[in-house]
C-alpha cells in the first residue's frame, strides 16, 4: 500500500514538472516587438530650389487683340491667383476684345479643375428713356467666353487637368458685341455676371 501511494506521488510530481517545463517553453517562444517613431505633414513651403508642394497661379496676362473701336484696360493685379478690375468698352457692332494668360502649375502635385463658375447669362442695365429695350439688345448680342488657346479653342470646363509636365495651359478670354445696331444710349454690364471662379484641386 504505501508502495503504491509513493508512485502516485511520483506521478503527481512528475505531471507538476512537465507542466511547468511546458510553461517554461512558451515563455521562451515569446517576443515583444515595439514600433517608434514620428509624424508630420510638411506645410505648402518652398524647397531649395524654391517651388512650392502646391502653386498654381496666373502669369503673362495681357489684352492680345480689339478689334473696331473697343477699348480695354489690363486687370489689376492684387496678386497672382486673382484677375480683378479690368475694363472693357465697347462702342460698335463687331467690337471685341481677348486677353490671354496662362494658368501655370509650379508646384509638385498634378491638378484638376474640381470646379469651373461661369455666369449663364449677362445682367446689363440701360440709362435713359430706352434703357430696358437697350439692355435687351446688348445682353442678347454679347458673348463672353473663355477657351483654351488650341487649335479647337476648346471651351475651360470642370474636370481639366493641368498636371506638372504640362507646366501651364494659355487660356484665351474674349467679349464681343455682335449686335448689328448699338443701343440709344450707354448700357453697363453688371461685373458680377462677369465672373468666372475656378478651383484647382490635387489630382
Amino acid at each position: 500500500m504505501e508502495k503504491q501511494r509513493s508512485i502516485k506521488v511520483l506521478s503527481v510530481v512528475a505531471l507538476i514538472v512537465a507542466v511547468l517545463g511546458l510553461t517554461v517553453a512558451f515563455a521562451a517562444l515569446s517576443q515583444t516587438l515595439n514600433i517608434t517613431g514620428t509624424g508630420s505633414v510638411k506645410g505648402n513651403t518652398s524647397d531649395e530650389l524654391g517651388k512650392k508642394t502646391w502653386d498654381i497661379h496666373f502669369e503673362n496676362v495681357k489684352i492680345a487683340s480689339t478689334t473696331g473701336l473697343a477699348e480695354a484696360t489690363l486687370p489689376a493685379e492684387t496678386n497672382t491667383t486673382v484677375l480683378v478690375d479690368y475694363t472693357v468698352k465697347l462702342s460698335a457692332p463687331g467690337d471685341s476684345v481677348t486677353y490671354t494668360f496662362d494658368v501655370v502649375n509650379g508646384g509638385k502635385l498634378d491638378a484638376e479643375l474640381s470646379n469651373f463658375v461661369k455666369s449663364e447669362s449677362l445682367v446689363c442695365t440701360g440709362n435713359g428713356d430706352n434703357a430696358e429695350a437697350d439692355a435687351s439688345t446688348v445682353c442678347s448680342n454679347l458673348t463672353y467666353t473663355l477657351t483654351y488657346d488650341d487649335s479647337s479653342k476648346t471651351e475651360v470646363t470642370k474636370g481639366d487637368t493641368l498636371t506638372v509636365s504640362e507646366a501651364s495651359k494659355k487660356m484665351i478670354l474674349t467679349i464681343a458685341y455682335n449686335g448689328s445696331s448699338i443701343p440709344s444710349n450707354d448700357v453697363t454690364i453688371n461685373s458680377d455676371s462677369l465672373e468666372i471662379a475656378m478651383t484647382y484641386t490635387q489630382k
